[in-house]
């Protein structure tokens, strides 16, 4: 974790900061959906996915990760899940596809870039 700057109390006009030096090396990324099943709330499916920021790491989320978070929804909702992705590179890639065509619970829409 990043570590924390401290303020202190201080004189009038003279705020003390210490500084601590160091750097993360987390980053935390969120996929999340806005889901709404007939008769019910709408609620927000998420799923966070720590990346340790490391030489040849990946820094964002994959199609993997997509994935992941359509069976939660599914498993939350207990029935077909409508999706409407967006143009990025993550959501137009072959993997995610070919999972949606292979399955007929996904139903994905694309937004024109």
């Amino acid at each position: 974790m990043t570590p924390p700057v401290s303020r202190t109390w201080g004189g009038r006009g003279r705020t003390r900061v210490i500084r601590v030096r160091g750097r993360s090396r987390r980053r935390t990324s969120v996929a999340a959906l806005c889901c709404h099943k007939p008769g019910e709330g709408s609620r927000l499916i998420h799923r966070p996915h720590g990346h340790l920021l490391l030489k040849g790491a990946r820094k964002s989320l994959s199609w993997q990760d997509c994935r992941d978070l359509l069976v939660r929804v599914r498993l939350h909702l207990g029935g077909p899940v409508v999706v409407v992705w967006d143009s990025l590179s993550t959501h137009l890639a072959a993997g995610l596809k070919r999972y949606e065509a292979e399955h007929d619970w996904p139903t994905a829409a694309r937004l024109p870039s």
